[in-house]
């Protein structure tokens, strides 16, 4: 999975690309967020159109990342989920 973090619309947008496994990945997503907080970035959305799959340790991650932002006093969102990770979701 490659995550690529993108500030536009008064928001970082991070696109997850490829499959969301969780892993060591789920590190670099968790800094991210927690550097948003850091930097006053309150609205983040996540980018989903190019993820293939996603297993539970993926929906965990995404779980965690937006309680780290309700407890920073921001908001996360998802976007362009396909029916595939909408089922799971």
């Amino acid at each position: 999975m490659k995550i690529k973090p993108v500030e536009k619309y008064n928001a970082v947008v991070i696109e997850l690309v490829g499959n969301v496994m969780g892993g060591p990945e789920a590190q670099e997503f968790s800094d991210i967020l927690h550097k948003c907080i850091d930097d006053n970035k309150k609205n983040v959305v996540i980018d989903l159109a190019e993820t293939k799959f996603m297993n539970s340790s993926g929906l965990g991650m995404l779980i965690s990342g937006y309680t780290t932002m309700k407890n920073g006093g921001g908001a996360l969102k998802l976007a362009n989920a396909t029916e595939k990770i909408e089922s799971l979701l």
